[in-house]
C-alpha cells in the first residue's frame, strides 16, 4: 500500500483550543513533510485513492484497499517503466527504488484511540501525539526521498527529462490542474503563498 503526499501529511487538527499555535504547527509540519514527500509520493500513487472508496462497507474492506492500492501500485510503475525506457543495468535500482516506495511492514499494530478516549487528552497531549505521528511520516518521506535520489542519479538526462515531466505531470493532475501551491491543495492556505507582485 502506497500513501500518497495527501494522505501521508494530513492529519485531524479538531482542538481549537491550540489556536494559533496549532495552526502555525501544522503549517510548519505539513510543509516539511510535503517537501520532502513530493516526487515520490506522486509518483506511485495515480488514482488509487478513488479505487478504494468502491471498498467501503465490505466485510474485509482493509484486505481490499490493500489489494486495489497494490494493484493501482503496479499498473503505475508498469507505465513509469515504460516511460523511462528502463535498461537491464538500470534494472537493480528500478527495483530497489521501487521497493522502497512501499511502506514498511509494521512491526505492531498501530495505536488507535477511540473518540472518547482522544476527547479524554490534554491540549499537550494531542499535540504530542499529532507531532508523533507526523515524525512517523516524515521518516518515511525521508527514506523514500534518499531512495529517489540515488535511483534519480543512474538515470541518463534524456531520463531524468522524462521523469521529471511524470512527476510534474502526474503532480498536477492529482492537485486538479492547478499545480502544488493551487487554492484548495494540500500544500497549505493560502497564507503560505507568496503575495502577488504590486499593482502598476
Amino acid at each position: 500500500m502506497l500513501i500518497s503526499t495527501s494522505q501521508t501529511c494530513s492529519v485531524n487538527w479538531k482542538s481549537s483550543s491550540l489556536g494559533g499555535i496549532m495552526n502555525m504547527i501544522k503549517k510548519r509540519v505539513l510543509i516539511g513533510c510535503a517537501a520532502l514527500a513530493l516526487a515520490s509520493a506522486t509518483l506511485l500513487a495515480g488514482a488509487q485513492e478513488r479505487s478504494v472508496k468502491n471498498c467501503k462497507g465490505q466485510a474485509n474492506e482493509q484486505d481490499c484497499r490493500q489489494s486495489k492500492m497494490a494493484e493501482f501500485q503496479a499498473k503505475h510503475e508498469a507505465k513509469l517503466h515504460d516511460a523511462l525506457k528502463i535498461t537491464a543495468a538500470q534494472e537493480p535500482a528500478w527495483k530497489t527504488f521501487t521497493d522502497s516506495m512501499r511502506p514498511p511492514a509494521p512491526t505492531a499494530p498501530p495505536e488507535k484511540l477511540s473518540r472518547a478516549d482522544y476527547e479524554k487528552l490534554s491540549a499537550p497531549e494531542r499535540m504530542e501525539k499529532h507531532i508523533a505521528m507526523q515524525q512517523k511520516h516524515l521518516e518515511h518521506a525521508q527514506a523514500r526521498l534518499a531512495a529517489l535520489k540515488t535511483f534519480y542519479a543512474v538515470l541518463t538526462p534524456e531520463q531524468q527529462t522524462t521523469m521529471n515531466k511524470e512527476v510534474a505531470r502526474m503532480e498536477q493532475h492529482r492537485q486538479g490542474g492547478k499545480g502544488p501551491w493551487g487554492h484548495g491543495g494540500h500544500w497549505g492556505d493560502k497564507s503560505d503563498q507568496a503575495p502577488p507582485p504590486p499593482a502598476k
